[in-house]
């Protein structure tokens, strides 16, 4: 195999462990009560590892055919790390700076400035959270459509990915400001989450084929 492929090679194996990072990052953060610092650092870790996981879907989506939907689509993926790490740190950040010097509801004048200082940086960090909810609906979508044709990954994949990442984004847009959990719609989250970690699997299921497509290639490469 040539130094390029096996570097492709490596690439789709690090995206796969910082993509079992970030879902397991993502359920931790959404599902389990943890210590304070314990869930600054989970929270955090999610957009960063989702980032440098995208190259290794890009790669294995690319080893059958590449296309400008697929590009488009990684690069979304890069910017919802980007935009969910600013909105996980903007919303700690207003959480605990506020929550801790909450005044007595009886002190009226101090208590209204509170609220509305909390409800100002809440509605920052809400818009953030739909910026996020932006990129990764229609990254997924558009990785879905670019996995309709693959070889390992087909069409029941694709059109799950295609219908969830729709469906994401019509009810966060139909509920904004406020997500679709707290406006008493249909949270798609954790099936987003769900997708990915099939995707990944699946993935980790066919690295022998990639790596047999690549050494192919090589091959191929070094006989012309």
């Amino acid at each position: 195999m040539s130094e390029n492929n096996q570097l492709i090679y490596r690439w789709v194996k690090f995206g796969i462990v910082c993509g079992i990072f970030a879902d397991l990052c993502y359920g931790l953060a959404i599902g389990l009560p943890m210590p304070e610092r314990l869930t600054n650092i989970i929270f955090f870790a999610f957009g960063p590892l989702l980032m440098a996981g995208a190259p290794g879907t890009y790669f294995f989506i690319k080893q059958h055919r590449n296309s400008i939907t697929l590009q488009v689509g990684t690069l979304f993926m890069i910017a919802a790390g980007m935009s969910v790490t600013v909105m996980a740190v903007v919303q700690r950040a207003v959480f605990l700076t506020f929550f801790p010097i909450k005044p007595e509801a009886t002190n009226e004048v101090a208590y209204e400035a509170w609220r509305m200082g909390l409800e100002s940086g809440n509605a920052i960090q809400l818009g953030l959270d739909i910026v996020w909810d932006i990129f990764i609906m229609t990254s997924m979508v558009l990785l879905a459509i670019s996995m309709y044709s693959h070889p390992r990954l087909g069409k029941i994949i694709s059109i799950f990915g295609i219908t969830i990442g729709l469906l994401g984004l019509y009810f966060n847009l139909a509920t904004f400001p406020a997500p679709p959990g707290q406006a008493g719609s249909f949270d798609i989250g954790p099936f987003v989450g769900l997708w990915f970690l099939v995707v990944t699997i699946m993935v980790i299921a066919n690295l022998k084929w990639l790596r047999r497509s690549l050494e192919n290639q090589s091959a191929n490469q070094g006989s012309n």
